[in-house]
C-alpha cells in the first residue's frame, strides 16, 4: 500500500512537469518569432534534411596539366560540328551552335563572390590554365579563338551547371534567388608565371541573408568542396564591418573587405563558409530586439531552453522503466550474446567510418580517414557530413585540418 503514494505522487509531479515543458516551448517559441532567429534548415540543410552536395562549377578543377593535344582535338571537333550544323541549317534543318562542352583541361578555378548591401553578388569565375611550350600556347590560342567565335555556347554550358548549384542552394536557404547576366572573355597574364584565362561572370540575386544592418554570407555554399588548384573569395560592401567568419581565412587582407580559402590548405565542414557582416556604426546591442519590460529577449531564449531541457530530463527520470536485471543461462551465465563484427564490405559507409574511428581511440585526422579508405576528399566530406547532423562524431578544427572524434561517451565505452 505505501508504493501506491508514492506512484500517485510521481504522476502529479509528471504532470506539473509535462505544464512546465508547455509553458517552455511557447516562450521559446515567442522568443524566437520576436528575435528573427532563423530556424532549423536555415543554415546547411536542404528540404530533405541532407547536406548541400558541392555541384558547382567552380568547385573542383581538373588538377591535369595543360593538355594541348587533346584540347586541339576538341576544339577541332566544336569546329567541325560548327560547320556540319551551318550545312543543316542551310539545307532547312535546325542548327546547334548554342550546344556548348564544358570547359575542360584547366590547371585551377578562381571564384569571388562580391556581395551587395541588397544581398545580391556579382559572381567572377576564372578558368586558369598554364601555357608552357609551343604546343601549350598553340591550344590555348585555339581554345580562346573558339570561345571569342562561340560565346553563346560557352556561356549555355556555365550557365546549366550553376543553374543546378542554384537550385540546391535555394533549396537550403528557403529563399528567392536567381542567377541571369552570363558573360565569358578571356586574357591572358605573364606573371608570375604565362596563364591563359576564360573568365565568366553573372548576378546571383538573394545569395546572402539579409537582415536590418546586418549580412549573414555562405549559408548558399553551405557544402562547398575546395580541391587542390581551388580558390573561393568573398568580398562586402566597403561600409560593413566582419563581425565573424568560420573558417579562419587563409588569405585575409587587411587593406581590403575580402577573405579568401585555397583548397590546399582548407576543408569546409557543415556550416561553412559563413561570414557575419554589420554596418558600420551599429552595435551588437543596438540590433539587438528588447522586450517590452527593457530585458534583452536573447535572454528570455535561453531561459525558457533551460526550462524545457530540466523539465525534459526530470520527465524521463520520473516515467523511466525500472532496469530489470540481465537473464541468466542454464549454466549460470550472462544471457547477452557477443557478435563479432561484421565484415567491411557489409558496412555502410557511415558504418566504415565508425569502425575506423572505434579502432583509432575514438579520434583520427579526416585526411587519415581518405587515406584509409581510399575515398575521395568529397565524398569522405559527405559522410563526414551525415554522420555529424546524426550527432554520431563531433568534428573540430587542430591548426586547419578537420578532426573526426566519437562522442566523449563512445570513447569511455570503448575503452572500459
Amino acid at each position: 500500500m505505501a508504493g501506491r503514494p508514492a506512484r500517485a505522487a510521481r504522476v502529479v509531479l509528471c504532470g506539473v512537469l509535462v505544464a512546465a515543458l508547455v509553458v517552455g516551448v511557447g516562450s521559446l517559441g515567442s522568443a524566437v518569432a520576436a528575435t528573427g532567429i532563423d530556424g532549423p534548415g536555415t543554415h546547411g540543410a536542404t528540404a530533405d534534411g541532407s547536406s548541400l552536395a558541392a555541384d558547382g562549377p567552380s568547385l573542383t578543377a581538373d588538377h591535369r596539366s595543360f593538355d594541348a593535344d587533346r584540347l586541339a582535338d576538341a576544339t577541332r571537333d566544336e569546329h567541325d560540328e560548327s560547320e556540319e550544323d551551318d550545312e543543316n541549317a542551310s539545307n532547312g534543318g535546325e542548327s546547334n551552335a548554342t550546344d556548348g562542352e564544358p570547359l575542360e583541361g584547366f590547371d585551377g578555378v578562381k571564384t569571388t563572390f562580391d556581395v551587395s548591401e541588397n544581398g545580391s553578388a556579382t559572381v567572377t569565375v576564372v578558368y586558369r590554365y598554364r601555357i608552357e611550350g609551343n604546343e601549350s600556347a598553340a591550344a590555348w590560342a585555339d581554345l580562346r579563338a573558339d570561345i571569342d567565335e562561340r560565346q553563346d555556347a560557352y556561356v549555355a554550358a556555365e550557365t546549366e551547371r550553376w543553374n543546378g548549384t542554384l537550385e540546391a542552394a535555394r533549396n537550403a536557404t528557403d529563399r528567392e534567388m536567381n542567377v541571369s547576366s552570363f558573360s565569358v572573355g578571356t586574357g591572358e597574364r605573364t606573371t608570375p608565371r604565362e596563364l591563359g584565362e576564360v573568365e565568366f561572370t553573372f548576378r546571383w540575386s538573394g545569395f546572402a541573408a539579409v537582415e536590418p544592418a546586418r549580412l549573414v554570407v555562405g549559408d548558399a555554399l553551405d557544402g562547398y568542396v575546395l580541391d587542390e588548384g581551388t580558390e573561393l573569395w568573398i568580398a562586402w560592401p566597403e561600409d560593413y564591418e566582419l563581425q565573424g567568419v568560420e573558417p579562419e581565412p587563409d588569405e585575409p587582407r587587411a587593406e581590403r573587405p575580402i577573405v579568401g580559402w585555397r583548397g590546399a590548405d582548407t576543408d569546409f565542414v557543415d556550416g561553412e563558409p559563413r561570414l557575419q557582416l554589420l554596418r558600420e556604426g551599429e552595435s551588437r546591442q543596438g540590433a539587438s530586439p528588447v522586450g517590452d519590460g527593457g530585458v534583452p529577449m536573447l535572454g528570455v531564449v535561453f531561459g525558457a531552453a533551460f526550462l524545457l531541457v530540466i523539465g525534459a530530463i526530470a520527465a524521463w527520470w520520473l516515467v523511466r522503466p525500472e532496469d530489470d536485471p540481465p537473464a541468466e543461462t542454464d549454466d549460470g551465465g550472462d544471457s547477452t550474446a557477443v557478435f563479432e563484427s561484421p565484415p567491411t564490405e557489409l558496412l555502410s559507409n557511415e558504418e566504415r567510418v565508425l569502425a575506423l574511428l572505434a579502432d583509432n581511440a575514438g579520434r583520427m585526422k579526416q585526411q587519415a580517414v581518405v587515406a584509409e579508405l581510399g575515398w575521395t576528399e568529397a565524398k569522405t566530406s559527405q559522410v563526414v557530413g551525415r554522420l555529424r547532423e546524426n550527432g554520431e562524431i563531433e568534428v573540430f578544427r587542430v591548426g586547419r585540418e578537420n578532426v573526426l572524434a566519437l562522442p566523449d561517451e563512445e570513447r569511455e565505452a570503448d575503452t572500459a
